[in-house]
């Protein structure tokens, strides 16, 4: 009925990043904490006395990710998904050895997982409709949270508060538009006689430039 407003989707819950100032605080301070995380390849053959490995093409890989995004970026990225929806993808490009030679991080609320009966995911895929992009099990790693009611997607700490940021938005803009226009009207301008829509026009312009607005608010209307 547009009483209660719908549930936020997986976008939603990424927009609200962007719209809820303690959400971004705490989400950026652990994705700027993961980010800064060193990598470190050890060889644990040996278990009781593990060897580490200074150059390998994984360690390459991992520093380097790809042609726009330092590592620190796409680790920072991949934290932010995972705290605001559960869950990340990494999608490798493989070079002609059959190695990866790049990491990308799609959208998460993007892509698509396909069930398969045998081999519980068959593949995934990227968008929708004529621009969707397939995706074999090979090519994609899919990291995620728990979820108990979906086994084949993540869930995240935000999506489980999702009611408290709605209320946080929707109280902070209820206060933003208090101050700007008082949220209310105030009091009725009522006539004996129908206004031309001349005079209506002029009337309200006339109003608006005297009242309305933060710097004129709780003046005397003469």
């Amino acid at each position: 009925s547009g009483t209660i407003p719908a549930d936020r989707s997986g976008d939603g819950f990424l927009r609200a990043y962007g719209e809820v100032g303690w959400l971004h605080a705490v989400v950026f301070r652990i994705a700027l904490g993961c980010s800064e995380v060193k990598w470190v390849l050890s060889d644990v053959s040996n278990r009781e006395q593990p060897t580490q490995i200074y150059k390998h093409p994984l360690l390459t890989l991992l520093h380097s990710i790809n042609p726009f995004q330092t590592s620190n970026e796409f680790i920072a990225l991949d934290t932010i998904y995972q705290e605001l929806v559960g869950e990340s993808f990494w999608i490798l490009n493989y070079n002609a050895l059959g190695e990866p030679a790049e990491i990308w991080i799609p959208y998460p609320n993007k892509m698509s997982v396909v069930p398969d009966k045998a081999k519980f995911v068959k593949g995934y895929v990227y968008g929708s409709g004529a621009d969707a992009i397939p995706f074999d099990t090979n090519e994609v790693i899919h990291f995620k949270y728990p979820n108990p009611l979906n086994q084949y997607r993540g869930m995240g700490p935000a999506q489980a508060i999702g009611v408290d940021l709605d209320a946080e938005m929707y109280s902070g803009q209820w206060n933003r538009n208090f101050f700007y226009n008082s949220a209310r009207p105030d009091g009725v301008i009522q006539f004996d006689y129908n206004l031309s829509d001349e005079q209506f026009d002029k009337l309200k312009k006339q109003w608006s430039e005297k009242y309305k607005g933060v710097s004129k608010a709780h003046q005397v209307a003469i």
